[in-house]
């Protein structure tokens, strides 16, 4: 008896601002990806919001990897993350859809960890892939590695919570979003694709295999930023979230804190040195912190 391998399609996503550099670096490693001849590549949708300098730059160096079926969308303004995704969603043709942010790092395995859970499981709508900062000496950078490995304890230990997704990796299966258009001024585009997966009747899931690797900023002013978006991001989707989302209480959150502190107290003495320093960076970078726009970023996107 013959039998007949199922065949599989997937899209991958990538929004950008003016970052040439990095794009062009994650397409080296999509090429490089480990995927069996089941799983077909429909195509890698770049949305880039850059100016004409930069993106002359991508052009040239696309070339390169002129047999990848690659879609740009080019806006010569900044829109912000919600915008890029809704162009990815209304024009991904494959089952799956990959979104990775421009500045991350994958290994060759991550993707195919990432889509396989979805492509095994008709209840399972979203998966997160592990997100892990480069290593970094700087203050900012021991701060964004003792976040980062809160932020993996909470995935780990509340799969189904707001901490579950970050837009640097996720999978997600196309016919959710394909009509979703996510509001041009939501922060956490991330938590409202999950919220809007469950909101359609299917599961989400964590990948601790997939792992994506990024480069923490080198400025304090941006770590702490980083930290305000998330909490302002959160804040703006609280009801649905609470509603919907087991998320962990104040004290649960302490308790993986200082889990966490006693495993890296370098680590920990770095983030307590960034969040007192919130107190009084607050004033100046709440108005950046509260726009879907990240304007305060210099030395990450």
């Amino acid at each position: 008896m013959l039998l007949v391998m199922e065949m599989h399609t997937i899209s991958f996503g990538i929004p950008s601002y003016n970052e040439p550099h990095n794009v062009l670096r994650l397409l080296g490693m999509i090429e490089s990806q480990v995927l069996p001849p089941s799983v077909n590549v429909n195509e890698v949708i770049i949305v880039d919001d850059s100016d004409d300098e930069y993106y002359g730059s991508l052009m040239r160096g696309i070339v390169k990897y002129s047999h990848l079926p690659i879609e740009i969308i080019h806006n010569s303004s900044r829109r912000g993350v919600a915008a890029a995704w809704n162009s990815i969603f209304s024009r991904a043709s494959g089952e799956v859809l990959v979104l990775y942010d421009a500045d991350v790092a994958i290994r060759p395995e991550t993707t195919l960890r990432l889509i396989s859970p979805l492509l095994s499981s008709d209840g399972l709508g979203l998966v997160a892939a592990c997100v892990r900062p480069i290593s970094s000496s700087s203050l900012a950078g021991l701060m964004s590695s003792y976040i980062a490995e809160w932020l993996s304890q909470m995935r780990t230990h509340y799969p189904r919570s707001k901490y579950l997704t970050m837009g640097r990796g996720m999978a997600v299966k196309t016919e959710i979003v394909r009509s979703l258009e996510i509001p041009r001024e939501v922060i956490s585009a991330d938590l409202y694709v999950q919220l809007f997966t469950i909101m359609s009747g299917h599961d989400v899931g964590y990948a601790p295999d997939a792992v994506v690797e990024f480069s923490p900023p080198s400025l304090l002013r941006e770590a702490i930023s980083q930290t305000l978006r998330g909490f302002f991001g959160h804040r703006q989707l609280r009801v649905l979230s609470d509603r919907l989302l087991r998320n962990p209480s104040l004290g649960e959150e302490l308790v993986y804190a200082f889990r966490v502190a006693r495993q890296d107290p370098h680590r920990a003495t770095a983030a307590f040195l960034g969040y007192l320093l919130l107190f009084f960076l607050t004033p100046r970078l709440y108005k950046g912190a509260c726009s879907y726009l990240w304007e305060i970023a210099e030395t990450s996107k």
